[in-house]
Formats: structure tokens, C-alpha cells, sequence
């Protein structure tokens, strides 16, 4: 049966994931308002769950037959579990042999005789099942239990399906897009909590927390490896999945080997993906400069006449920049955001909608916290404190600690550190009242 080439990676997927990261599975415990029990060590849950249901089909049963003792199971886990994150590692080869051989078997099948469509079905409502949520009223849309249920029941079925080659690219940015509101509707949870999470060790948000970190890495390894495709849209999520996380060393750990291998360069250097790359390497700052202005400027290069450079990306190149230095280069940068946003809305006679802008309020947030020229960094701090920009310059401490950090590195000055201090406090007093 089908079965018996997938069913196991079930089992030993959870398994290696876990070693290899090294990180021990907590007990097992229930998601929020569901009664999906999540159990590491047990997978009875997976296998009574999902049946392929095509027992009946002559070629099927032919199919089952011939390839029931494949070895998939094994050499995905092998490969999951190995160190190296390299697409030239042996055992994800085997993988992708086994599944040109699995693919190339079931050719002559319509969709609804291959011995996985149901599991394809189920993938696919999983997803379906996505959710978002409004910051404003904490409302979900579809419910917590149906969303969590998704969640859960995804990636067994994603382990049993990879060998398949249904499992596109679209299909993988939609699993990303998943797991990542997976973590922001966590985040949403735990702040209607009354107590400390680490002072509640049953609390079920832990084991969401886990399964979701798990499922990120085993999906980020699996697309190093070149066993599934994805897009920049889902690549651009992934990322944004481990700002979520605080992975700073991971992401870029992951950047470097993905625009390291030929296959994979032009997908991960691509724009939406550096915007979102770009922030881990400032924070970090471990990232040769040379490199990415490089990449920064063969897009802007590559730009038509009247076309603009993803804002996002120009907002993190603005702080590569500041971080190494180089202010002019950054504020020219600045700049053209600011006249890319306005002259697109301007002459539309309508003012730039607050998502748009809220790129000008990074890239100004940015100069306060990384910006090394002083004098420079007080003119934003201080446009922000009189509120005297277009658009919204609220004073984030993280941004604050970092230009306080600053002014005391670089100048030794304590009364300026008090001043700003100060202000900041003043700022958010008059704020409270």
C-alpha cells in the first residue's frame, strides 16, 4: 500500500527533527480548544487519521504491490537528520530518485487513481483552513479549533506527500504561509494569558510553540536539499517565520547556504526575499557589504524605466548601510523611498495608505537605531519627538536602546544618554494622558 512507503516517515520525520536540532520534545498535552492530542513518541493519532481509501483499485493494488517496500521512509529520514544542509547531500539524492520512480509509475494515472489523491485532498483543506487575525479585536477568522486542527494534520500528510511531486510550489508557499500565522496566532494566544507561560509547564500553547518550530526547520531543510519547490512569496514567509521565532543565527545560516548552491541562487537573491533576508544579516552583523550592495544594485540595474525597487528591500538596504557606515549612501536611499512612495500616490491625487507608509516609518526608525553619525541620528530622533513627518515615527525602545547604546560607544557622553533618556520618557508620559 501506499501506506507502507510513507507511513513511517510519519513516525521517524518527527524524530529526526527533533535530534536534529536537539531539542526534546515536551509531554504530551492538547491544542487550544481542540481534542487533538500531539504526542511525539505516539503516532497511532496519524495513521487511524488519514487512509488512502483506494484498497478497491485494480492499479492501485498494483502499484501498492510493487513498490510496498520501497524505502522512502528511511532515507528521508537519514536525510532530514543529517548535518549538512548541502542540495548535493547523498541521501536527499536517493529521495529524489525514489521519487522520479515513484512519479514515473503512477504517469498513467488520472488524479483520482493515484494511491495518495486522498491524502492530496486532505493536504489541500488543510490549507484551506488558513487563518488571520484582527490585531484590533483579536478575532480570528474561522476559529482557533479548525486552524489548530490544520495545523496539526498537515504535516504528516506534507511528509507522505513529497515523494509524489503534486506538492508544488504553490502548495508549499500555502504550507509556509500556514505554519507562519501558525506562530502569530501562538503570539495572539499568549497574550491573553494571565500568568507567565514559563511558570505554567502543561500550558498546550508549549507544544504548539514546538510542533510549529519543528515543522519550520524540517520545511527549510527540505527546500535546502531541493526535495520541494518554492516561490519568493513562500521563501519570503519562511524568513518572516524565523524573525517570528528571534532566529536570527538560522536565518542566516540558511540565506548562505541557499544563494551558495547555483540551483537556489536566483530564488533566494531574489527581492521580496532579500527584504526580508537583509534585517537578519544588520542584526547579526555578520555579512560582507560588498556582497549585498552588489545584489542590491544588479536589481535596481535591472529595473525598467518608471519601475521601483520592493520598498521593503530598501528599507533593510538602509540599514546594512547604516550599519557599515556609509550614511550618505543610506539617506540617498531614504530618499528615493520617499519620492517612490509619494510619486506613485501623488499622482493619483490620494494620499499613500498607512501600510505604504509604514516603510518610511521603518526606514526612519532605522536611522535613530543604526545609524553611527550622531548628529545624524538626532535629526530623525528629534523629527520623531515632534511628530513633524508625514507619517507615523512612534518611539519603538528597540530602536531607542540601540541609538542610546550608540551614543555611548561612540561619544562616551552620559549627559546626552540621560537626555535622551528623558525625552523618551516624557514622550511616552504625554502619551499615557
Amino acid at each position: 500500500m501506499f501506506r507502507n512507503l510513507t507511513t513511517t516517515s510519519v513516525k521517524q520525520g518527527q524524530r529526526v527533527t527533533s535530534k536534529a536540532f536537539q531539542h526534546n520534545p515536551p509531554q504530551p498535552s492538547r491544542f487550544i480548544n481542540t481534542s487533538v492530542t500531539v504526542d511525539n513518541s505516539n503516532n497511532d493519532y496519524y495513521n487511524s487519521k488519514f487512509t488512502t481509501g483506494n484498497n478497491n483499485n485494480n492499479n492501485n493494488k498494483s502499484f501498492h504491490t510493487q513498490y510496498r517496500n520501497l524505502s522512502y521512509s528511511r532515507e528521508l529520514a537519514s536525510a532530514s537528520a543529517s548535518a549538512s544542509t548541502s542540495s548535493q547531500n547523498p541521501n536527499a539524492e536517493s529521495v529524489r530518485k525514489l521519487a522520479y520512480t515513484l512519479q514515473e509509475a503512477t504517469a498513467h494515472l488520472s488524479p483520482e487513481e493515484k494511491p495518495y489523491y486522498k491524502q492530496l485532498l486532505a493536504f489541500d483543506e488543510c490549507t484551506a483552513h488558513n487563518a488571520t487575525y484582527d490585531l484590533a479585536t483579536g478575532r480570528i477568522s474561522g476559529g482557533v479549533g479548525n486552524f489548530w486542527n490544520a495545523v496539526h494534520k498537515i504535516m504528516p500528510l506534507y511528509r507522505e506527500l513529497i515523494v509524489t511531486g503534486e506538492l508544488n510550489d504553490k502548495r508549499m508557499t500555502e504550507l509556509v504561509s500556514l505554519l507562519r500565522n501558525g506562530l502569530r496566532i501562538h503570539r495572539l494566544e499568549l497574550s491573553k494569558l494571565r500568568k507567565n507561560l514559563d511558570k505554567d509547564a502543561n500550558n498546550p500553547l508549549k507544544e504548539i510553540h514546538y510542533f510549529l518550530t519543528v515543522s519550520i526547520r524540517e520545511v527549510s531543510q527540505n527546500v535546502l536539499e531541493g526535495l520541494v519547490p518554492l516561490n519568493s512569496h513562500g521563501l519570503t514567509h519562511l524568513f518572516k517565520a524565523y524573525k517570528d521565532l528571534g532566529f536570527t543565527v538560522e536565518a542566516v545560516h540558511m540565506w548562505e547556504t541557499g544563494k551558495d548552491d547555483p540551483k537556489l541562487y536566483q530564488l533566494f537573491t531574489s527581492e521580496s526575499v532579500l527584504g526580508s533576508v537583509f534585517p537578519f544579516l544588520v542584526e547579526s552583523g555578520d555579512f560582507n557589504y560588498d556582497e549585498i550592495n552588489d545584489i542590491y544594485n544588479r536589481i535596481k540595474l535591472s529595473k525598467s524605466p518608471g519601475e521601483k525597487i520592493h520598498s521593503e528591500l530598501q528599507v533593510g538596504m538602509i540599514r546594512a548601510c547604516l550599519y557599515k557606515g556609509f550614511t550618505e549612501e543610506a539617506l540617498k536611499i531614504f530618499q528615493q523611498l520617499t519620492s517612490d512612495v509619494y510619486s506613485t500616490y501623488t499622482s493619483q491625487n490620494i494620499q499613500p495608505p498607512i501600510n505604504v507608509k509604514s516603510y518610511m516609518t521603518m526606514a526612519h526608525l532605522s536611522f535613530i537605531g543604526f545609524c553611527k553619525d550622531i548628529p545624524t541620528a538626532d535629526v530623525f530622533f528629534k523629527g520623531a519627538v515632534n511628530e513633524e513627518m508625514p507619517y507615523l515615527t512612534p518611539l519603538q525602545l528597540n530602536f531607542i536602546k540601540k541609538y542610546i547604546s550608540n551614543i555611548w560607544n561612540i561619544t562616551n557622553d552620559f549627559s546626552q544618554v540621560k537626555q535622551v533618556w528623558l525625552t523618551t520618557w516624557r514622550h511616552y508620559e504625554l502619551k499615557d494622558h
